[in-house]
């Protein structure tokens, strides 16, 4: 999946707000045209497409590779743990193109990645959809 369809699939869920970073929205420079997807009355969102590293606080991805993606999620640490190897593992690349791995920052709050998915595809729809099924649970209590 690119980015386009991406945010058509996820963006097409019921109420769900997309946000796209843009100077004119006062973002920073270096989150110009990462997607942010969330739920209204929820301050945290459930999933992001990051295009670009951030320089000096998450760059372990190589974003800066031309056509390079992360597609993250808010997938829990209970479905984290039984998806994907630990964060301290020292097998997780998280550079490697299509593999769910932990996110390099948030895997503790239940977050996974995947640089451009593809062959994940199936997986990827499987957790977008866990994904907002959570962030509508949380609206929900």
């Amino acid at each position: 999946m690119d980015v386009d369809e991406l945010v058509a699939l996820i963006g097409g869920y019921d109420r769900v707000e997309v946000v796209v970073a843009s100077e004119e929205g006062g973002a920073p420079e270096s989150a110009w045209g990462d997607v942010f997807f969330s739920l209204p009355g929820q301050p945290m969102g459930f999933a992001t497409i990051v295009r670009s590293d951030y320089p000096g606080f998450d760059e372990s991805s190589r974003l800066d590779r031309e056509g390079v993606f992360r597609l993250n999620l808010a997938i829990g640490r209970e479905a984290l743990r039984a998806r994907v190897a630990s964060g301290d593992d020292a097998s997780v690349d998280p550079a490697a193109l299509d593999v769910l791995f932990p996110h390099p920052t948030y895997a503790s709050h239940g977050w996974v990645s995947v640089l451009n998915p593809s062959s994940t595809d199936e997986e990827v729809r499987e957790l977008i959809a866990l994904a907002y099924e959570r962030a509508v649970a949380k609206t929900d209590d």
